[in-house]
């Protein structure tokens, strides 16, 4: 598994900073409140003034981020106790051997093996990017990243009877940046680049670190899942390089992602192995938050303004909400009518994510969308379909796809 960080392109040091403060106060605030037998308003207060200060603490200094996750501490446990004996013991118990309490995830003096340095928010840092053992504060992404990419692999091989013989998802650079959110999709960002001369890639994450930030680390593993699921694999089964899709690809981020968020909900965040440890306390918040942000990608509302921001954002809203109905939806009820189970239609999704081009995808969800109004078209697209399946031809299934529609008889092989 090749997951390596570009030692240019990563958070500036208050940037993450601010990440490691507002990552472990979300994981210490989820145990705590999963340790207390009932709500508590004077603990919810309590707390309310931890995540305060914690807000307010300055990052943008020469402290090393052990020293200043060091300094949150201080000001966790001080608050703290001033709860009562009973939820202060239960809230101990919580993080006995956690990261929160000792910082252990953070250790600067531990990262890499160049041990005489220590990031200053200067570019030496970027050496200990560079280093293979360096980079602590971001290696709770790092690990993230190639956990889901064990997943996605697995994936494809089962759901899809992938008989690749090469990794379907590429050596990946990882990049972390300062961002804001973009149009329409989550309030962290990601961006998927195979690079032209390997077959490698970059993935980029853009960070809102002053604004919701709390809700990016919550939608991270969407994103991430997201990028090396449906990115990471498309086209791994062409013999040309590797391609990326427009961001209103009805097919690919609303078909694809259809499948993929259905095995993030249902597979791995049940799982608390397919976590890295430190983020394993969030899990319940992930499936919640993750959950809430599929359902609202399937529905599609237009905005009011006239903005060119939010009329661009309606766009790819739209567009994901039309593939998630003419291809997921569908597919799953074609999968009905011909007495298959969803996974057959999971499979054809996911091998056609592994075949067709940029091109074709867009010439297949028009198809599709036409035959779908259809009557009694149900059983004969699953016959084309099992028969891509078989075959594994995407050229050959467009133009059955085409025959269909137009009527004709479709042939028993397409030249």
């Amino acid at each position: 598994m090749n997951v390596q960080f570009d030692p240019v392109w990563q958070l500036d040091l208050p940037a993450r900073k601010q990440l490691a403060a507002r990552l472990l106060w979300l994981v210490r605030k989820a145990a705590v409140d999963d340790n207390l037998a009932a709500p508590n308003p004077r603990h919810e207060n309590r707390m309310k003034s931890v995540d305060y200060a914690i807000g307010g603490v300055e990052t943008d200094d020469h402290r090393s981020l052990e020293e200043y996750v060091n300094d949150l501490t201080d000001i966790v446990f001080g608050h703290e106790a001033s709860l009562n004996k009973a939820n202060k013991d239960t809230a101990a118990r919580a993080f006995d051997g956690s990261p929160f309490s000792g910082v252990a995830h953070f250790m600067c003096s531990k990262c890499g093996s160049r041990k005489e340095l220590i990031c200053d928010g200067f570019l030496r840092d970027r050496k200990l990017f560079r280093d293979p053992k360096g980079g602590n504060c971001l290696r709770f992404l790092k690990e993230m990243i190639e956990s889901f990419t064990r997943i996605a692999e697995h994936a494809y091989r089962i759901q899809a009877e992938s008989d690749l013989q090469r990794p379907l998802v590429p050596p990946l650079i990882v990049e972390t940046r300062r961002g804001t959110g973009s149009a329409g999709t989550l309030p962290i960002d990601g961006e998927f680049e195979p690079h032209a001369t390997n077959n490698s890639a970059t993935l980029r994450i853009y960070w809102p670190i002053n604004d919701g930030l709390d809700r990016a680390i919550l939608s991270l593993p969407y994103l991430i899942f997201h990028e090396v699921f449906v990115h990471g694999a498309q086209g791994a089964a062409r013999d040309d390089r590797r391609f990326t899709v427009k961001d209103r690809c009805s097919f690919t981020e609303g078909g694809v992602d259809g499948v993929a968020c259905e095995i993030l909900l249902n597979d791995v965040l049940v799982d608390e192995d397919s976590l890295p440890p430190l983020l394993r306390g969030l899990r319940d918040e992930f499936s919640d938050y993750c959950r809430s942000y599929y359902q609202e990608r399937r529905r599609y509302q237009p905005s009011d303004s006239d903005n060119d921001l939010a009329q661009r954002a309606d766009r790819i809203r739209h567009a994901r909400s039309m593939g998630y109905r003419k291809i997921f939806e569908f597919l799953r009820r074609v999968a009905r009518a011909s007495n298959r189970k969803n996974e057959w239609a999971y499979q054809v999704i996911l091998l056609l994510n592994l075949h067709l081009d940029a091109e074709s995808r867009v010439d297949f969800f028009k198809l599709l969308d036409k035959l779908g109004k259809h009557p009694k078209i149900e059983m004969p697209l699953a016959d084309l379909l099992q028969r891509f399946i078989d075959d594994r031809d995407p050229m050959a299934l467009l133009a059955r796809l085409k025959q269909l529609h137009t009527g004709k008889k479709v042939l028993a092989h397409v030249n």
